[in-house]
């Protein structure tokens, strides 16, 4: 069938049950029991276009939280328990003179983590952000200053005690993968670590934390024009950080949307080419790749892109942020 260019949410609850964020004129969630019996089905906001405005996650009780730019001055916080959906704003902004895109929301212990780009509408130069609410206190900072070229989403990966950002800056003309992270300590960032060095164009950023402080990455780069699938690793340890080189994956021409799925010492990345899903699978944490099949599944069915997001145990065992699922039933797809 086709590729649907389109990103939906997945959050799996402890008990197996399965929540579906969507976009269709506005902002709607839809509720499936363990046996993906739907329960309900509810509008959460209007008026919201895409994935750029807004971010859900689950917390350890169980409960939906999430945030939205109402593209009004303000980032509003949405938590959802037991159906039950409460608003509230958490960041004013002049939006004459900013724009904001791709906010980011995370409870870590008492302190609740919103990070977004912030552009200058007059300058363009886009700013990384990052606020902490903790009670009565708020410290903001930058975490880099990103360009002035159109940008691409940024990664945030979190666990209970460490945030680290993912995310796409212009040298010298082209795109470059960089890392930050947050010293929990004084709640400051770190100096941004540059990952990648090719001076060639790249798109669809994605990353994974794996076992052991590792971090898979995944992007397409355009190489004598054509976009190919690139994997590259950071090992975080007592000694510092290790990156390893860059590795072609395939010698693809349309590779789009790459992502990394880790599972029992197995990589997989997966991506999209020519409307059908591509998997590779690597037994050396990528330092080499198998020749990609294709699903048989995205062949046959319609799919789409997923943000997933669980508190399932069964579920653990998968290191993972985003799949390919069935669009018209509850499918993973390639694992």
């Amino acid at each position: 069938m086709t590729f649907i260019q389109n990103t939906e949410i997945i959050i799996r609850k402890s008990d197996k049950c399965i929540s579906k964020i969507f976009f269709n004129n506005g902002i709607n969630i839809v509720n499936f029991d363990s046996n993906f019996e739907l329960i309900s089905s509810n509008k959460v906001i209007d008026n919201i276009k895409g994935s750029t405005d807004i971010w859900f996650d689950i917390d350890e009780q169980d409960n939906i939280y999430g945030i939205y730019d109402d593209k009004q001055g303000s980032l509003i916080k949405i938590d959802i328990n037991d159906n039950k959906i409460n608003k509230s704003s958490i960041i004013s902004y002049d939006n004459s003179k900013y724009t904001i895109s791709f906010p980011y929301i995370s409870k870590i212990g008492k302190d609740t983590h919103i990070i977004y780009y912030l552009k200058d509408n007059k300058s363009k130069l886009y700013k990384l952000v990052h606020n902490i609410k903790r009670d009565k206190e708020e410290i903001m900072s930058i975490i880099d200053i990103v360009g002035y070229e159109d940008i691409n989403n940024f990664i945030a990966i979190c666990d209970n005690t460490n945030i680290s950002v993912f995310y796409f800056k212009i040298v010298k003309g082209y795109e470059e993968v960089f890392m930050c992270t947050l010293n929990n300590e004084n709640s400051i960032w770190y100096s941004p670590i540059q990952i990648t060095n090719s001076n060639k164009e790249k798109i669809h950023l994605s990353v994974t934390k794996g076992t052991n402080n590792t971090y898979h990455i995944a992007y397409s780069e355009n190489n004598s024009s054509k976009y190919q699938p690139i994997y590259k690793r950071v090992d975080l340890n007592k000694e510092g950080i290790s990156i390893s080189d860059s590795v072609y994956v395939n010698k693809s021409s349309a590779c789009n949307i790459p992502h990394i799925i880790e599972h029992k010492n197995i990589l997989h990345m997966q991506w999209i080419e020519y409307g059908n899903l591509n998997i590779s699978k690597s037994s050396d944490f990528g330092k080499s790749w198998g020749t990609p099949i294709i699903d048989d599944d995205s062949i046959e069915y319609p799919f789409i892109r997923y943000y997933y997001k669980s508190n399932c145990e069964a579920d653990k065992e998968y290191k993972v942020s985003n799949v390919y699922g069935c669009r018209n039933y509850i499918n993973i797809l390639g694992i």
